[in-house]
């Protein structure tokens, strides 16, 4: 008889491991490692990465942010961008960070605190909790870097005061900031859509090459 396959479930941990020896190995040398598929391997990394930043993330409408679970999820993705950048053909003058509801609280946080890495931020649906705000250091790259904020004047979520307060605590900053509000919910609309193409031609990718 073959041998028996192992529950896919019970290779996490060893997946786990595999990447905190080498972070860039791929997919095909762990599934080798493991005796076990590529896409196999590739569908777990994606559930561990989704599982990690749903449990690390805390945007709670009426509770005070968690702030060390926050940056821990913020250090998992800046790790992840890194990876990123090195893996594929990435320009990287050529980044922006958009982010929509939790992932807009990672992008503000990825994004204020290295701006000189990224050319531009996209905040969609979010907003800057006044606890992440006030452990951002003020940088001198902060000085004219591109931010668009979009929300909706109907979001049930994330109230639309939020994304004013967020607005607020940017312009200390002396970020180039956009600051637009839709007539929607929790959601990203076609005119929202326009405007964000719109500003990365006109703010983000200004002067960049091709």
């Amino acid at each position: 008889m073959p041998p028996k396959k192992r529950r896919l479930d019970a290779i996490d941990d060893e997946i786990l491991l595999v990447l905190e020896q080498d972070a860039r190995k791929s997919s095909s040398a762990i599934a080798t490692e493991l005796d076990v598929s590529p896409s196999a391997v590739r569908r777990r990394i994606a559930r561990l990465e989704r599982d990690e930043i749903e449990r690390f993330t805390i945007l709670r409408r009426h509770e005070p942010t968690d702030v060390e679970a926050f940056r821990h999820a913020a250090d998992l993705l800046r790790d992840f961008v890194r990876q990123v950048v090195v893996r594929y053909p990435i320009d990287p003058e050529r980044i922006v960070l958009a982010g929509f509801s939790q992932g807009g609280m990672m992008a503000f946080d990825l994004a204020m605190r290295e701006p000189a890495r990224f050319a531009g931020l996209v905040a969609l649906s979010t907003w800057f909790p006044p606890q992440l705000a006030e452990d951002v250091p003020k940088l001198p790259e902060h000085e004219g870097f591109p931010v668009l904020v979009l929300h909706g004047t109907r979001d049930d979520r994330i109230e639309v005061e939020r994304a004013r307060e967020s607005r607020e605590a940017l312009r200390p900053y002396g970020v180039a900031l956009t600051y637009r509000e839709f007539d929607m919910g929790h959601e990203i609309r076609q005119d929202a859509l326009k405007v964000i193409l719109q500003w990365l031609d006109d703010k983000a990718f200004k002067g960049s090459g091709e």
